[in-house]
């Protein structure tokens, strides 16, 4: 993605499929990648960190009621009603988490 005036911006966006009233309905949640450690290109220490967007079991999630009852902050301003109804559907999809796995290179001597 571009910016007017700032160039290239990397996100990491998760995208949810809604059930309910009317055609197309989707709800994307995007973050800004360049905010991660290792800076734009993503290098962090000797190892390299991959950043990617996944979805997490709210049972596997420590918190897990506490970022339901915060996501209806970052929607639109909508029905309480509403943003449970999406809230919920979030619950069940799996909230966006991010995985971080380091790539580290190990030369291999042949015996």
């Amino acid at each position: 993605m571009t910016t007017a005036g700032t160039g290239p911006v990397d996100l990491l966006w998760w995208a949810y499929p809604l059930a309910g009233p009317g055609a197309g309905r989707i709800l994307v949640l995007a973050a800004d990648a360049g905010r991660l450690p290792g800076g734009d290109d993503g290098e962090s220490g000797a190892g390299h960190e991959r950043f990617a967007p996944a979805f997490g079991l709210h049972t596997d999630i420590p918190g897990a009621g506490d970022l339901a009852r915060r996501l209806p902050e970052v929607l639109p301003s909508i029905s309480p009603q509403e943003n449970a109804r999406i809230v919920s559907q979030v619950r069940e999809l799996g909230y966006p988490v991010l995985e971080v796995s380091l790539q580290e290179r190990f030369p291999v001597t042949l015996d």
